[in-house]
C-alpha cells in the first residue's frame, strides 16, 4: 500500500555563515605640538568602528577605522589627552553561503597595551576581532499527517512563529552639540560613549517604523584657570522607516540596534571658544519579521499495515511567551593599594560577553563587565584603576516554564561610584537586559517505508519496536531565546 504523508513548511531566520577574524594593532605616534610631553600613562582605549560591509562574490570585507584615545599625566601632574585614529580592514571568504543574505560584521578589541618610547611619543600593540555574521530565511518540514496504510497519529496544533522576512539597514545619525550658556569652554575631550535604545516599533505594509535614542556621554577638561573635569550628556532621537519584505500590520518583529561607529569632535563657536561637539554615528539595525501562527504537528505514529520508522528531531521555530526586559545590578570594590582618594572623577563600564545557562522558571544569566575608574587623589593628582565584575542573576518568567536555554543581549546603561568616609570606592554598574522567550519542540519529522509486512501481534509492542517519537514527547518542553 502506498504510504502519503501531509507535508508543511515553517520559515525562520538561520545563520548561514560566521566567522571571527581577527586584526593586530601595531601604531605609533608622534605627539603635535599642542600636546604637553607624557610623564605617566593613565588610559589608552581602542574602540573599533566600522563604516561598511561590502560583499563581492563568495568574499565579505568590513573598512572602518580604530579610535584611539590616550589619557596621561603631564610633566606638571595634570591631565591631557591625545586622539588619532587609524585604519581598520578585514575580510573573509564565504565561499556561496550569503547568496541573498543579510550581512553584519560587529568589531571588538582583543586586548591593548600602550608604552611612552619617549615623552614625545608613544607605541600601541593590540588586537581587534571582526566577527562576519550571515542570516538568511530558511525553511523546515514538518510532518503533518498521514493518510493511507491505516496509519493512526498522534497530533497537537502548536502556536508558533514562521519568518516572514528579516531586513538590515545601516544609517547615519548626526548632530552638533553645543554647550549651556555659562559653561566653560572645552580644552581636550577625554571620552565620549554611546548608548542606544529602541523606545517602538510599529509595522505598517512592507515597512518598520522605528523610534529610539542615542544617549551620548562626554567627559572633557576646561579651558582657561581653574581647569576642571566635567560631564554632559546629550540624547538623540532616532526615527527610520526600514524596508521590511513581506511584513504585515500584525506582524511580530525582532530588532536588534548596534553602534557601529561614534565620532566627537569639539568645535569652535562664533566667538572663538570650543564650545561645539559635532556628533556622528552610525547604527545598524537588524530585523526579523514574524507571523503567527498555529502549526498542526505530528509528535507521534504508528502503522496497522505497514512498518513505519520515525525520525524525529528538534524544530527551530518556536512561539513568542515573553519579552524580558530588566536592569542588573552588580557591585564590587576595588583595590587602590595605599592611595588617598579624593573624589571619583569619572567611572564608565563596559559589557562583555553574557550567555544563558539552563533554568527553571527562568533565565540564569551569567557573564562579566569591565568597570573604569578615573579617580582624583588627595595630593591632588589622578589615578586610574580597573576590574572585571562577574555578571550572575536570574530572570524569571511570569508563566511556569522549565529548561530555558538561549543567547541574551546585555549592555551597559549607567554606571555609578561612591568614595566613602574610609577611603574605599565602591561601584555599581547597571546592566539593561533584553530577551525573548520562546518555545522549541521535538516532533516527527518524516517517516521511510520497510518492506516488511508486520503481523497483528506485534503491533502491541509498537512504540519498543518501532522505534516511535513517544518517548521524546513526553519529555518537558525546552525553550530557548531567539538570537
Amino acid at each position: 500500500m502506498e504510504l502519503v504523508l501531509k507535508k508543511e513548511t515553517v520559515a525562520y531566520c538561520g545563520c548561514v555563515f560566521e566567522k571571527s577574524i581577527k586584526q593586530t594593532l601595531d601604531l605609533g605616534w608622534n605627539l603635535p605640538d599642542y600636546c604637553t610631553d607624557i610623564r605617566r600613562i593613565l588610559q589608552c582605549t581602542v574602540t573599533p568602528c566600522i563604516g561598511g560591509v561590502s560583499v563581492s562574490g563568495a568574499r565579505l570585507s568590513a573598512a572602518g577605522e580604530v579610535q584611539v584615545r590616550l589619557v596621561y599625566l603631564n610633566e606638571r601632574g595634570a591631565l591631557d589627552c591625545f586622539y588619532e585614529t587609524a585604519e581598520l580592514s578585514a575580510a573573509v571568504e564565504a565561499g556561496s553561503a550569503c547568496d541573498d543574505a543579510q550581512v553584519l560584521a560587529l568589531a571588538a578589541v582583543d586586548y591593548v597595551n600602550a608604552r611612552a618610547a619617549s615623552p614625545r611619543r608613544f607605541t600601541l600593540s593590540g588586537a581587534v576581532s571582526v566577527l562576519f555574521r550571515a542570516f538568511r530565511r530558511k525553511t523546515q518540514t514538518l510532518l503533518c499527517g498521514i493518510e493511507s496504510c491505516g496509519g493512526q497519529t498522534k497530533d497537537a496544533d502548536v502556536p508558533c512563529l514562521s519568518l516572514l522576512s528579516c531586513a538590515e539597514k545601516t544609517f547615519d545619525l548626526s548632530e552638533t552639540v553645543e554647550l549651556p550658556e555659562g559653561a566653560k569652554p572645552v580644552e581636550k575631550l577625554l571620552r565620549a560613549t554611546g548608548t542606544l535604545r529602541l523606545d517602538s516599533q510599529k509595522a505598517v505594509s512592507g515597512k518598520l517604523l522605528l523610534r529610539g535614542e542615542l544617549a551620548v556621554t562626554l567627559l572633557y577638561l576646561t579651558d582657561g584657570d581653574g581647569q576642571q573635569l566635567l560631564h554632559y550628556e546629550h540624547r538623540m532621537p532616532i526615527s527610520q522607516i526600514i524596508e521590511v519584505p513581506d511584513v504585515t500590520e500584525d506582524a511580530l518583529c525582532e530588532t536588534t540596534l548596534h553602534l557601529q561607529c561614534l565620532r566627537v569632535l569639539t568645535r569652535a563657536d562664533s566667538a572663538g571658544a570650543l564650545r561645539l561637539f559635532d556628533v556622528t554615528s552610525q547604527i545598524s539595525a537588524f530585523i526579523k519579521a514574524f507571523e503567527k501562527k498555529t502549526q498542526p504537528v505530528v509528535t507521534d505514529c504508528y502503522a496497522t499495515r505497514l512498518a513505519l520508522c520515525a525520525k524525529t528531531q528538534e524544530v527551530p521555530f518556536c512561539d513568542h511567551l515573553q519579552t524580558l526586559d530588566r536592569t542588573l545590578q552588580v557591585q564590587t570594590v576595588p583595590e587602590l593599594g595605599d592611595l588617598q582618594v579624593k573624589a571619583a572623577a569619572d567611572v564608565w563600564a563596559e559589557c562583555g560577553r553574557c550567555s544563558v545557562q539552563n533554568g527553571v522558571g527562568g533565565f540564569a544569566v551569567t557573564g562579566e563587565a569591565t568597570v573604569h575608574l578615573l579617580l582624583e587623589l588627595e595630593d591632588g593628582g589622578f589615578a586610574y584603576a580597573e576590574r572585571s565584575v562577574t555578571i550572575s542573576e536570574p530572570l524569571s518568567l511570569s508563566a511556569d516554564e522549565a529548561d530555558v536555554t538561549g543567547t541574551l543581549s546585555t549592555a551597559v546603561c549607567a554606571a555609578t561610584a561612591q568614595v566613602r568616609a574610609d577611603g574605599t570606592v565602591h561601584r555599581i554598574v547597571s546592566l539593561a537586559d533584553a530577551a525573548v522567550a520562546s518555545r522549541l519542540g521535538y516532533y516527527v519529522d518524516d517517516f521511510s517505508e520497510n518492506d516488511e509486512v508486520i503481523f497483528s501481534a506485534e503491533l502491541f509492542d509498537v512504540p519498543a519496536g518501532y522505534r516511535t517519537a513517544l518517548r521524546v514527547s513526553e519529555k518537558s518542553v525546552p525553550l530557548m531565546i531567539i538570537p
